[in-house]
């Protein structure tokens, strides 16, 4: 009996840890390669553009699931004119501190006074935030859009 049961722990723990941990990095970098832009060359053919500009599908039909297209996130935090060859080598960090709480627990109702800061960190590689609202979401008509079609139509 006891070996029996080492073996079904042993399997189980092996599952868990393993099978568990094997899962998350390929399905994250399966979700992360949906999310980069594809270069130039691609986008610049329909197809490619297409794909890129296209809504993903959704497994559920149901009235609260959109489906957002893979360029939703790179234009929203990136830039609609940013490509891959154009991001830093290094990768940006951020401004953040550590606070604790001096009741012990930290809640939104507790005043600023209770919070101590244990830790700052200031960015030492900022990254350039692109002007977001001046581009336009990727399902914004421009202005000008409304424009230069009314024209190219007339003619």
């Amino acid at each position: 009996f006891i070996t029996s049961f080492s073996m079904f722990a042993c399997t189980r723990i092996f599952n868990f840890l393993l099978l568990t941990s094997f899962t998350l990095i390929v399905t994250f970098f399966l979700a992360r390669r949906a999310q980069m832009k594809p270069s130039a060359d691609i986008l610049n053919e329909d197809p490619g553009k297409a794909k890129w500009e296209q809504p993903g599908k959704t497994f559920f039909k149901l009235p609260c699931t959109t489906a957002v297209p893979p360029c939703a996130l790179w234009n929203e935090h990136i830039g609609r004119d940013k490509y891959f060859e154009d991001l830093p080598k290094n990768s940006p960090d951020y401004d953040f501190e550590i606070k604790i709480a001096l009741c012990g627990i930290h809640c939104f109702f507790c005043p600023k006074a209770f919070l101590k800061t244990v830790y700052k960190y200031k960015e030492k590689n900022p990254m350039e935030r692109p002007d977001v609202k001046a581009q336009g979401s990727p399902h914004t008509v421009l202005p000008e859009q409304l424009t230069t079609s009314s024209t190219e139509n007339a003619a």
